[in-house]
């Protein structure tokens, strides 16, 4: 809520701090100001920090995507950290405690290696879309392992993993939508029930040519 530029940066000793530029959000020359004192800071970070040398993923890996997709984009940030808590569960399996030891095979091995279930270390089986997601998640991070000279390139891109066309759901027939409306026209709160009906009819007529939801 603040009407100024803030920056968020880690000091030498990895702890993060954080300042306000006293540059106004609403004035573009502060705008572009303030990116310049981001960018600063930024390479004061890469230059100080303690993994510069081999990059190894719990260093910098959950403050980045803190960093990237915390301030603006909280449940981005969630779904990313929740399906690099998995990434780094294979990579950890696999001994790749760096970026520089990620191939391009270890991405097709990841595809089956999310298939097959493993509650004893919190993994759950995942089909073909949610892996390709993840490795989607798991390019951005190798980009950024390749901006912070981890790595001199990304074994992540064009892996050429077609996504699993989802399952259409059978279209309704008159008899549930029927028992749709009568369940709405049941509930005793007014704003709510219409609420209920123009969600249910715009949903309904999403797709002119079913009925499907």
């Amino acid at each position: 809520g603040s009407p100024f530029w803030w920056v968020k940066w880690h000091g030498k000793t990895g702890k993060l701090k954080q300042e306000s530029t006293g540059l106004r959000t609403d004035n573009a020359p502060d705008a572009r100001r303030a990116q310049i004192i981001r960018n600063n800071k930024e390479r004061e970070e890469l230059a100080s920090a303690p993994d510069r040398e081999n990059g190894a993923w719990n260093l910098w890996v959950p403050g980045y995507l803190k960093t990237r997709y915390g301030a603006n984009k909280a449940a981005t940030c969630q779904r990313y950290s929740e399906c690099w808590r998995t990434i780094a569960l294979f990579l950890e399996e696999r001994g790749i405690a760096t970026p520089s030891m990620l191939t391009r095979q270890h991405c097709f091995e990841y595809m089956d290696w999310r298939a097959k279930p493993d509650l004893k270390i919190g993994k759950y089986r995942a089909g073909r879309n949610t892996a390709i997601l993840e490795l989607k998640i798991l390019r951005i991070i190798m980009m950024e392992a390749v901006r912070r000279e981890f790595v001199v390139g990304n074994p992540c891109v064009q892996l050429h993993l077609e996504r699993v066309k989802p399952k259409e759901k059978p279209a309704l027939t008159d008899e549930q939508l029927e028992l749709i409306r009568q369940t709405i026209e049941q509930v005793t709160d007014a704003q709510e029930r219409e609420l209920l009906a123009t969600s249910f009819e715009i949903a309904r007529y999403q797709d002119r040519k079913s009925t499907r939801l």
